[in-house]
């Protein structure tokens, strides 16, 4: 059963929230590259509102959904009794959070970059790396 579904026969209210991201990362210390990495998030939240009291949970795990649901109605038993009312279903606006022509840069060009940055900055300021 879908997770929305499955909680809205629970509680009064119920919102979910589902997010997916992925990091690339370039770091730099003392003017040289310490690290590179990339990294993905993914999970889901819950908040609910159950005899008049909010409660939450967040999983990363996609397999722990049902876990995930009795934790935000158990969390509901302990939570404060809120007068609020969440908004209606309704479909999130599209947001442009990257360009594409930056995702696709290798690390080796964001490593470049990174250095052609410093090439830039420590004529001006040469004490910047103890920033």
């Amino acid at each position: 059963m879908d997770l929305l579904k499955q909680l809205k026969t629970q509680a009064e209210q119920v919102e979910v929230v589902e997010l997916q991201s992925e990091k690339t990362s370039v770091e730099f210390e003392a003017n040289k590259l310490k690290t590179s990495a990339v990294s993905e998030t993914r999970g889901t939240a819950v908040r609910v509102v159950r005899n008049g009291r909010l409660g939450f949970s967040a999983s990363s795990d996609q397999q722990a959904l049902d876990k995930l649901a009795v934790n935000a109605l158990e969390s509901a038993s302990y939570g404060d009794e809120v007068p609020l009312q969440f908004p209606g279903s309704q479909p999130a606006a599209p947001v442009r959070t990257y360009d594409q022509a930056i995702t696709d840069l290798p690390i080796p060009r964001l490593v470049e970059i990174g250095k052609e940055i410093l090439d830039v900055i420590l004529p001006v300021e040469p004490e910047v790396y103890k920033i």
